[in-house]
């Protein structure tokens, strides 16, 4: 029978969870209208560099942040949480063990989101600017 922490915890990690992803789609999306810009600007007759360089750099700030805050998340919140529901949550090991789990931490969905995509996104960002 599950105790109140267990539910406490199997709640907050779903929250946790909610908040990841939709923080990942916001940047995702912030970062597709950066580059749309700069390809827009790129595209145009007479290229503002300036503008361009704006653009670039606006994007590797915002990546940067995106990272941080992804790494600053996986560290301060998922990790200490997730060892809270290995101790009181039964579903926990049912989750470890399902779909995917062979497969190594970096390549799971939180890792891709918050620490891969914004590493490649920031990669790109410092090649457009030296472009």
């Amino acid at each position: 029978m599950a105790t109140p922490d267990d539910e406490f915890y199997w709640g907050w990690y779903k929250h946790e969870e909610a908040l990841a992803t939709n923080r990942g789609s916001f940047f995702l999306v912030g970062q597709s209208m950066l580059f749309a810009g700069w390809a827009t600007l790129r595209a145009g007759e007479s290229a503002a560099t300036l503008a361009m360089t704006v653009f670039c750099l606006t994007g590797l700030l915002t990546g940067v942040t995106w990272l941080a805050v992804g790494v600053m998340h996986l560290i301060g919140t998922r990790r200490p949480l997730v060892r809270l529901l290995d101790q009181h949550e039964p579903r926990r090991a049912a989750i470890a063990a399902g779909p995917g789990s062979s497969w190594p931490s970096f390549l799971r969905s939180f890792h891709i989101m918050a620490i891969l995509l914004p590493s490649l996104i920031c990669g790109i960002w410092i090649l457009l600017l030296f472009a």
